[in-house]
C-alpha cells in the first residue's frame, strides 16, 4: 500500500458514507464533568474512526494510513486538523466516488466504517483508550500530546488487532459500491 494519504481525505470519505449525517451528527456528547466542553458526536466519532483506521492499517500493512499525527486527548486519540476543522468537512456533501483515494484504501476504510458504525460512543472510546500508544502518551509527564508509534506499538497492532482486521474484512453489512 505504501503511499500515505491525508487524514482529511480519509475523513471526507468517512463522512461521504453518511450523507444524512445521522452517524456523524452535530449533537453534543453528554458531558462526563459539568464544566467540560465536549465535541459534537460527529467530531468525536470521526476522530475515533480515523484512529481505528490508523491502528488497523498498521495491523494489516505494518505502516500508517495517513501522515498526520494522532494526539492523545481525554476521550481518546484525535487528528488535530480534523478536530479543529470538523464543521468545514461536515458541511461538504461529497460522494465516495468523488474522493481521490486508491480503491484498495477506499475499500479498507469502507469496511472499517460499516463494521464500527454500530459501536456505541463508549465502546469507541474504550477501543481508543486500549491503544498502547494512547496510554503511553496520556501517562507521559510532559506537554507533548503527539502519539509515538514505535516498533513495540506496531507489534501490539499486528499481534492484538489482526483478528479484528479479519473480522472487518469479512463483515457483510458493507454495501457493494463503486469505490473508484
Amino acid at each position: 500500500m505504501n503511499q500515505l494519504v491525508s487524514a482529511v481525505e480519509v475523513a471526507k470519505l468517512l463522512l461521504s458514507y453518511d450523507p444524512e449525517r445521522e452517524y456523524f451528527s452535530d449533537n453534543k456528547l453528554i458531558s462526563v464533568e459539568e464544566d467540560e466542553v465536549e465535541p459534537t458526536q460527529g467530531n468525536f466519532r470521526i476522530n475515533k474512526m480515523l484512529h481505528i483506521c490508523q491502528m488497523l492499517h498498521y495491523a494489516k500493512y505494518r505502516e500508517p494510513l495517513f501522515f498526520e499525527d494522532l494526539r492523545a486527548y481525554k476521550r481518546g486519540a484525535i487528528v488535530y486538523p480534523i478536530y479543529k476543522g470538523f464543521f468545514n468537512l461536515y458541511r461538504q456533501m461529497l460522494k465516495p466516488e468523488e474522493i481521490q483515494l486508491n480503491p484498495k484504501k477506499k475499500s479498507f476504510i469502507s469496511k472499517i466504517y460499516h463494521y464500527f458504525k454500530n459501536y456505541q460512543n463508549e465502546q469507541l472510546e474504550i477501543f481508543s483508550h486500549d491503544d498502547i500508544s494512547w496510554k503511553q502518551t496520556w501517562q507521559r509527564e510532559n506537554d507533548d500530546d503527539r502519539m509515538i508509534i514505535n516498533e513495540e506499538n506496531k507489534k501490539f497492532y499486528r499481534d492484538l488487532l489482526s483478528h479484528i482486521v479479519r473480522e472487518v474484512e469479512f463483515y457483510q453489512d458493507a454495501p457493494i459500491m463503486n469505490i473508484n
